[in-house]
């Protein structure tokens, strides 16, 4: 299956479980792979038969915008209004990543959901 792949979307939120964590916005990075038909996009060059990937990428920053308990909720979020709003046939996969620790590179979730 073919897929559109944003990697490291680089955005902002108060994320966490704790009021203290929330309290002050942290860096995440998120990961969207749509996996649907793209050979009529390709041989139209027709965008009718694709995504957008600009419309993608406010989806994600728009929920990012929010204030979120755990990157779980935030990615199932994002997962459920892309496959709401592009019905994907392959579905979508979404990983958030965030560094909550100075000694770790990141943290990080990886949903597919069909």
């Amino acid at each position: 299956m073919d897929s559109i792949l944003l990697k490291d979307i680089d955005t902002a939120t108060r994320i966490g479980i704790s009021e203290k964590e929330r309290s002050v916005p942290q860096r995440i990075k998120i990961s969207v792979e749509i996996f649907l038909p793209l050979k009529k996009t390709g041989a139209t060059g027709d965008l009718k038969f694709g995504i957008d990937y600009d419309l993608l990428i406010e989806i994600v920053k728009n929920f990012s915008s929010k204030e979120h308990k755990t990157i779980e909720a935030l990615a199932e979020e994002i997962a459920g209004t892309i496959l709401t709003k592009f019905s994907p046939k392959g579905g979508v996969t979404v990983t958030v990543k965030k560094k909550p620790y100075p000694d770790m590179n990141y943290a990080a979730v990886k949903i597919h959901r069909s």
